[in-house]
């Protein structure tokens, strides 16, 4: 069915569950031949360590994955680790990423950044419209593009994954 062994292991390690998905998934990884397969397979690995509850390997890996990803420019699968870690509750950056990477890892523009950081920060679109010198109006339309890219269904899920990936301006002061 598939011909090259790590498409064979990857194969494998989808009908896995547990320690066993994260087993495949490592072996898998070490199999795979190119860029795409290895982070293809990290971020297998993401998701087999969140599902046995190992929060820091799995974030472990997503930092790896998005190296690989950003480095090959595999946007569409940044996008599925994106959604992968908000599932698992992990944050996603690559180590010695600032605030404003994560943001573009999140698929947010700088302007949108800096308005999820006011709305971290529980700044109404009016509050958010002074500071950032733009009307309410445009105010609220980044918030509203910035729900559909996180996948947030209020300004409240977005400030949370906001503090989760280190997107806020407490977390930056630390």
């Amino acid at each position: 069915m598939f011909g090259h062994p790590w498409a064979r292991q990857a194969g494998h390690a989808l009908a896995r569950s547990g320690r066993d998905a994260v087993d495949a998934w490592t072996e898998a990884r070490e199999m795979a031949p190119w860029p795409f397969e290895e982070a293809a397979s990290l971020l297998g690995l993401v998701a087999a360590h969140a599902e046995v509850d190992d929060r820091e390997a799995a974030s472990a890996s997503a930092a790896e994955a998005l190296v690989l990803i950003d480095r090959h420019g595999f946007g569409w699968l940044r996008d599925r680790l994106a959604q992968v870690a908000r599932r698992a509750r992990i944050p996603v950056a690559a180590e010695g990423t600032d605030g404003a990477a994560n943001g573009e890892a999140l698929g947010l523009t700088p302007r949108e950044h800096e308005v999820l950081v006011l709305v971290a920060d529980g700044c109404t679109n009016g509050e958010i419209a002074e500071r950032l010198s733009i009307s309410p109006k445009t105010a609220s339309v980044h918030v509203s593009n910035i729900l559909a890219k996180l996948g947030a269904s209020n300004r409240v899920e977005a400030a949370g994954i906001a503090h989760r990936h280190g997107l806020t301006t407490s977390d930056a002061r630390t």
